[in-house]
């Protein structure tokens, strides 16, 4: 088992290593934090301190030590980019763009990165299972309730379905003037309070998954077709968000882009937030 004093003389190296050039401004602090099943990592600033906090199973010997080396680094890049740190913010989000990737490839990363990466892909599923029997069991039925709370909202009048939005993705095509779609199925995701995004891609599965409040026809129609064509255009030219905007303008999507983006940034967390606690009390009649 690593100890906590193991885990801060690998910090000490990654500093050395890969971020010899950059100035703590405030004080760093890394210790072990929960087990948790899909975060390895995460960094606050807490009182003027930033907190790295590395999922307690990365302290069991079986899993590489380049896997750790990698969180570190991914914590670090937050650092330098303004989160967690007092440091100015260098990007609006902290990982859209792949802006941690290109900290930790320019830092000379990348083979620790992809290797890391792989093991997670390969191993952690199975890992976290064999570790966390209890955590599982309790996960398993919290999940299970939560899928039919979901269920017996999206069941409701009047919802949007699957079937609809894969005939608005036609419909997009032609105007993004391609016929064939990206390699993906869509569904509708189980969210969580967690979830804050509208929609999300799991590569390793295939699938895109769309956030259940979307299926509320209170939402437009322009807000659901802009994260359909956004997946669509970012696996045509890549997740550069300049890039992907700039697409979406040349094929006539302006007004549904200005739309959506407007509704997100000023309506969606409320809206959010309100309506999960609605799919909730479902819960407790579950």
């Amino acid at each position: 088992m690593r100890t906590d004093e193991w885990l801060n003389q690998r910090f000490q190296s990654i500093l050395r290593a890969h971020f010899y050039d950059v100035e703590l401004v405030n004080p760093v602090d890394i210790n072990y934090g929960i087990r948790a099943r899909r975060r390895l990592g995460s960094i606050a600033l807490v009182n003027g301190r930033s907190v790295i906090r590395i999922n307690r199973l990365l302290a069991e010997d079986i899993v590489p030590q380049y896997v750790v080396d990698a969180t570190i680094g991914h914590e670090m890049s937050h650092y330098v980019h303004g989160f967690g740190s007092t440091l100015s913010r260098k990007f609006k989000h902290a990982h859209r763009g792949s802006v941690v990737d290109i900290e930790m490839d320019s830092r000379g990363m990348q083979e620790i990165r992809l290797q890391a990466s792989a093991w997670v892909r390969e191993n952690w599923g199975t890992f976290y299972v064999d570790e966390c029997d209890d955590l599982s069991a309790k996960k398993d039925l919290r999940d299970s309730r939560r899928q039919l709370c979901w269920e017996m909202w999206l069941a409701q009048c009047d919802r949007r379905s699957i079937a609809e939005i894969e005939a608005r993705q036609v419909a997009l095509l032609r105007q993004l003037k391609t016929s064939v779609a990206a390699d993906y199925r869509m569904d509708w995701l189980v969210a969580g309070p967690r979830h804050t995004a509208l929609s999300y891609f799991y590569d390793n599965e295939g699938v895109l998954r769309f956030h259940g409040l979307l299926a509320d026809r209170k939402i437009s129609d322009a807000v659901v077709d802009f994260e359909i064509a956004y997946w669509q255009v970012r696996h045509q030219v890549g997740a550069d968000w300049s890039k992907i905007r700039k697409f979406m303008l040349q094929h006539g999507l302006e007004s549904t882009l200005v739309e959506a983006v407007a509704w997100r940034q000023r309506v969606w967390s409320v809206f959010r937030k309100h309506h999960v606690d609605e799919v909730f009390q479902i819960a407790e009649q579950c």
